[in-house]
């Protein structure tokens, strides 16, 4: 091949590269525009709730329980006080006060994912709107048994399909409306791990001194689970009202 000839082949391959890459950047965009909408169920209609921050939220009836449809975002307590925003993994790990943080410290994962909170902010118990509040073991065992008990609760709770949970999404219906994400959650070393994979939300409950319940439902099976965790572990939270 020629001198000319080489440089047509390299031109050649520059335009591949460059086509191949607009392409990924297409399917990129279009992925986000996917994961930018909540799949709520249709079929239920929803009322709403605002916090101090102003950021309103679908709520739903499920038995006699009203709880919000969304993972809660708001950086204030109910009465106004400013939860800490933390960013540093050495802060997070050694707090012993309220505190939250964006999932790996992306701000635009607040829409859809919510924010991550430790064990402190529901302490407070003014972390949810007023007349609202995290829920309490007893309010997370009333919604399970009214779903049919903690082996198929899981899949009547989630959002369907793969916008947001990866595959297989095992038994998601969502006929619950509750439409739980996997907005993963924060090591209490301040790791981020199992977002797509693995919703995870607080209890208001203490297992001992150093934990505290949470619920947890995963991508692989339909089951609501029921853990300890420590109370420097980031997790979502859903409101339930009074």
């Amino acid at each position: 091949m020629d001198k000319f000839g080489n440089i047509r082949f390299h031109n050649l391959i520059l335009i591949l590269a460059f086509v191949l890459f607009m392409h990924r950047c297409e399917k990129e965009q279009a992925d986000d525009d996917d994961i930018s909408s909540i799949q709520f169920n249709p079929l239920i209609s929803y009322d709403s709730i605002t916090d101090w921050d102003g950021n309103t939220y679908k709520t739903v009836l499920i038995g006699q329980q009203v709880w919000m449809a969304e993972n809660l975002r708001t950086t204030h307590t109910h009465d106004g006080i400013a939860v800490p925003r933390v960013i540093e993994h050495l802060s997070w790990s050694g707090l012993s006060t309220p505190g939250y943080c964006w999932y790996e410290y992306q701000e635009d994962h607040k829409e859809i994912w919510g924010a991550l909170y430790n064990w402190y902010a529901i302490e407070t118990e003014r972390l949810c709107p007023a007349g609202w509040h995290v829920p309490a073991m007893t309010d997370w065992d009333t919604l399970i048994t009214f779903l049919g008990g903690a082996e198929t609760a899981g899949g009547r709770l989630k959002e369907i399909g793969n916008f947001h949970w990866q595959e297989p999404n095992t038994g998601a219906t969502n006929e619950s409306g509750f439409t739980a994400l996997p907005s993963g959650a924060r090591s209490a070393s301040a790791g981020f791990f199992s977002i797509d994979y693995t919703g995870a939300w607080w209890s208001s409950t203490m297992y001992d001194t150093l934990f505290v319940y949470y619920v947890m439902i995963q991508n692989f099976h339909g089951t609501a689970q029921l853990f300890p965790c420590p109370r420097e572990t980031g997790l979502s939270v859903r409101c339930v009202k009074d």
